[in-house]
């Protein structure tokens, strides 16, 4: 093949060859927040159990397409749930999941101590609640904040 014949084979195959660009699929459907609050006596338990929810969730995508984790004991437990669709790509996944978690702190866990949040994207979801009484390990509260769990 002459060298002419390679380029106008190089260039015919450049031209039709589109570039493709991922699309975490991050745009929101619904933010919903709970309207139930912690009290001011749990503030700090319930703050860490929370950012350590979210945390774990955040290592657990990042090694599959779902994330189901339970941060404390008692009255201050923490679930979260995340999920990606399944035709996201991982990196896309997690995208999605951190911009789900991002827009999740709007209902602003920290300052009014709210218990439970939803987010859901078009890609992905996110969940947290928190125990709010009655049940869970140690049933009366005064958890120490600081064991996490994957459940199956």
């Amino acid at each position: 093949m002459s060298p002419h014949s390679l380029s106008l084979l190089y260039l015919l195959f450049s031209v039709s060859i589109t570039p493709s660009l991922s699309d975490p699929r991050s745009s929101e459907a619904a933010l919903i927040c709970g309207n139930q609050t912690a009290s001011n006596s749990t503030r700090q338990t319930v703050i860490t159990n929370f950012s350590s929810a979210m945390e774990a969730v955040s290592t657990q995508i990042s090694s599959s397409s779902y994330a189901r984790t339970v941060n404390g004991t008692g009255n201050e437990t923490v679930f979260a749930f995340s999920e990606c669709m399944k035709d996201l790509s991982r990196s896309d996944c997690e995208l999605c999941v951190a911009q789900c978690k991002t827009r999740l702190y709007s209902c602003q866990p920290f300052s009014k101590l709210i218990r439970s949040g939803r987010n859901y994207f078009d890609g992905c979801y996110l969940r947290f609640y928190n125990n709010s009484g009655g049940g869970g390990s140690g049933g009366s509260g005064g958890g120490n904040g600081n064991s996490t769990t994957e459940l199956d």
